[in-house]
């Protein structure tokens, strides 16, 4: 009855018996154990998200009193607000997605996109000023011309995880670069994207750790993650077919590498957004409907 209420902290004594009765003990040791970290971890789960939420809105209520009590708003407080209304947003549609991969609902929807375009601007546009901030010198190293078929929103938040880890786990005064390329293998084509940076790094024994849900390494507890965010970016690799690896040594920094493929023939058709499809469609169309009138050939013979 205590076990059912959520008390998994009880255990079978199995008295040192080797018959099935003490299998059956150790067996429901083994789950109680499981379920005690689980339950753990979702604890901490709520801890850490609701520390998240709060600190951008506790800066949004004070910059809205701010703003009632000079009734002037300046272009620095309404993007203090913009900022941290984002930064909420994106947690919280974190948290919706993590909920999708845990159901198997979610799906991607590739589009044939300027790769090389879309990362330049997500850097310069949301961790630029991010980097400087913290005395960061954030470098890109960026083809040119990449285009491929990726699901371009969740394209979008593995980056923004990536980037958002570098930053928090970089000192002040040390550096991150993001570089991209394309490699071809496998008889396709495949995205390569680094984020290298000088931060805290990972112990090697937590490197395994680092994608499992919920984990958070204790080592930091200055840096507290709500646990969820590079479980979901590997996630959302592995829905492009693609890989996620990392490389870090304590106290000189971390490589994360992503690499995805980009052709159109890697994906299904389910997993391609409707309108690549219809213009795929469109140009086989094209292409084997001639436009031209019929014509005959008379040849004059002497």
């Amino acid at each position: 009855r205590r076990y059912a209420e959520g008390d998994f902290d009880i255990r079978m004594n199995d008295y040192g018996r080797d018959d099935e009765l003490g299998e059956l003990a150790a067996s429901f040791n083994n789950m109680a154990e499981n379920l005690q970290q689980t339950e753990r971890q979702r604890r901490e789960f709520i801890t850490n998200i609701s520390h998240e939420l709060l600190t951008p809105l506790t800066i949004i209520s004070c910059v809205a009193d701010d703003l009632e009590e000079n009734k002037e708003s300046s272009e620095r407080q309404v993007e203090i607000l913009r900022s941290n209304a984002n930064r909420l947003k994106r947690l919280l549609q974190q948290i919706l997605d993590f909920r999708k991969v845990e159901s198997r609902k979610m799906e991607i929807s590739a589009s044939k996109s300027n790769l090389s375009s879309f990362v330049s601007g997500i850097v310069a546009s949301n961790f630029q000023s991010l980097a400087h901030q913290k005395s960061i010198s954030l470098s890109t190293r960026i083809d040119d011309g990449i285009w491929g078929y990726m699901d371009i929103d969740k394209f979008d938040k593995i980056l923004f995880n990536l980037l958002s880890n570098a930053i928090k786990y970089t000192p002040e005064h040390k550096k991150i670069n993001v570089s991209l390329s394309a490699i071809y293998k496998e008889g396709c084509r495949f995205l390569v994207l680094n984020v290298e940076d000088e931060g805290i790094g990972i112990a090697e024994k937590d490197i395994k750790h680092i994608f499992t849900k919920f984990y958070n390494n204790k080592n930091h507890p200055g840096c507290q993650s709500n646990g969820i965010g590079l479980s979901l970016t590997k996630e959302l690799v592995t829905l492009h077919h693609g890989t996620i690896e990392v490389s870090s040594e304590p106290g000189k920094g971390s490589v994360f590498t992503v690499e995805i493929p980009i052709d159109r023939e890697v994906y299904s058709e389910r997993e391609i957004a409707e309108s690549s499809l219809l213009t795929v469609q469109e140009e086989e169309t094209d292409t084997f409907i001639p436009d031209e009138k019929p014509c005959i050939l008379f040849i004059e013979l002497e």
